[in-house]
C-alpha cells in the first residue's frame, strides 16, 4: 500500500475520533453518549470523503472499511468496544494525554 495514502487514511480517521474525544472531555464520555458518537462517526467519516476526494480507493485501507462499514445506530457500541480494547495501547499516542480529563 502507499504509505501517503495510509497516513491521509490514518489521520482522517483520527480527525474524526479524537477530535470528538477531545470535544467530549474524554474518550469515556464520547463513547457513552450517543450524540456524540453520531458526530464523531460524521465527522470521521466525512474526513474520509476529503481523502477519497484526493483520488485514494479507501476500500484498500481496513481501517476506512470498518469506519464506512459501521450502520449509523450502532456504532456507538462498536466504538466503543473498539476504545475500551485500545484504551491500554493509546497510552503511548502522542495525544494520549489531551484525551485524559483530570479528576
Amino acid at each position: 500500500a502507499n504509505i501517503i495514502e495510509w497516513l491521509w487514511v490514518h489521520h482522517a480517521i483520527n480527525a474524526g475520533t479524537i477530535g470528538t474525544a477531545l470535544y467530549a472531555g474524554g474518550i469515556r464520555e464520547a463513547t457513552e453518549d450517543l450524540g456524540l458518537m453520531r458526530r464523531g462517526m460524521l465527522a470521521t467519516r466525512e474526513a474520509l470523503a476529503v481523502v477519497r476526494a484526493r483520488g485514494v480507493n479507501l476500500a484498500r485501507y481496513r481501517d476506512a472499511r470498518s469506519i464506512l462499514r459501521v450502520p449509523k445506530p450502532g456504532g456507538r457500541l462498536v466504538l466503543s468496544a473498539q476504545a475500551d480494547q485500545d484504551r491500554d495501547g493509546a497510552k503511548g499516542h502522542v495525544g494520549w494525554a489531551l484525551l485524559q480529563r483530570p479528576d
